[in-house]
């Protein structure tokens, strides 16, 4: 069963997920420029159909990347802070890896799941390990340089 807090969390996931339909069409340099808008729910859309775009291409345009590298660890939105660090995780990109880390380091339930699901994309995006690589349950708490789930 889900932390409590996740529980909480996935609601939201839904209804950001459910918001973003109608991304398709927004460029991914307009969507870049939503992850700075004062608007909470149109950083969190933004957020939504880039992790959509990163998992489907496996990769996003420099610019916007460097946008979600620099908005992800202010990000205030727990939503759009849990889309913006699942997209780096699908990037595999090398600097992702850090900031991916820093937020992996919380005490907070919801926080450490996506942040080990985020761990995890990356891990094979970066071809660190194969496709269909069995990570175990609390990967990666409890391994070198990540304390273990509380």
């Amino acid at each position: 069963m889900a932390p409590r807090a996740l529980r909480q969390l996935v609601p939201g996931v839904v209804l950001v997920a459910a918001l973003g339909g109608g991304c398709a069409p927004t460029t991914s340099a307009q969507l870049a420029k939503d992850l700075s808008s004062l608007d909470a729910a149109t950083r969190a859309d933004a957020a939504s159909c880039l992790e959509r775009r990163a998992r489907e291409q496996g990769e996003l345009p420099g610019d916007v990347l460097e946008a979600i590298l620099q908005q992800a660890p202010r990000e205030t939105d727990p939503v759009a802070r849990a889309s913006m660090m699942r997209t780096l995780g699908h990037t595999g990109d090398v600097r992702a890896k850090e900031v991916l880390d820093a937020y992996a380091r919380t005490d907070d339930g919801s926080q450490r799941a996506v942040a080990s699901a985020a761990l995890q994309a990356w891990a094979v995006a970066a071809g660190k390990v194969p496709p269909g690589h069995a990570f175990s349950p609390e990967w990666p708490y409890g391994t070198e340089a990540y304390p273990p789930r509380k």
